[in-house]
């Protein structure tokens, strides 16, 4: 279960993909796999609403990317950030 899963699934709570990393607190949700193309998944709203679910829930949010420029991922990921 990552965060792939989640924006396919609207059903699905974030929690569901929450690793708790305990004593270090430092949780973490993986990326996931989906049979949809990538830039539609960072595109969809819902990833917006997990992202804001994460932002509720937490102190900080880290979104670890490719880099800028070889691909698009992080472009797509702007709106959200």
């Amino acid at each position: 279960m990552g965060l792939a899963d989640l924006v396919s699934d609207p059903n699905r709570p974030l929690r569901e993909a929450v690793l708790d990393r305990g004593r270090h607190r430092f949780d973490v949700v993986l990326a996931g796999s989906t049979g949809a193309p990538i830039h539609e998944l960072l595109r969809s709203p819902r990833l917006g609403t997990l992202l804001q679910e994460a932002r509720d829930e937490y102190d900080y949010v880290l979104l670890d990317t490719p880099p800028l420029g070889p691909v698009s991922d992080c472009a797509l990921l702007a709106r959200w950030t």
